[in-house]
């Protein structure tokens, strides 16, 4: 039970780790960044959309 709530701790975690790197890199670049929470707003905008596969369904 513990091993499945890591791996979805891990799953819902990677995107926001992703865009503190992002933001880290623009700030030593002098500039402001991405806001931290884009990548959840990108993955909701694709789980939205629908299969692009034409023998998937």
């Amino acid at each position: 039970m513990e091993s499945v709530v890591f791996l979805a701790l891990a799953m819902l975690s990677a995107p926001l780790f992703s865009a503190i790197i992002l933001k880290v890199k623009a700030f030593f670049g002098g500039k402001k960044g991405p806001p931290l929470l884009i990548n959840y707003y990108t993955l909701v905008k694709l789980f939205q959309k629908g299969s692009v596969c034409n023998l998937c369904g």
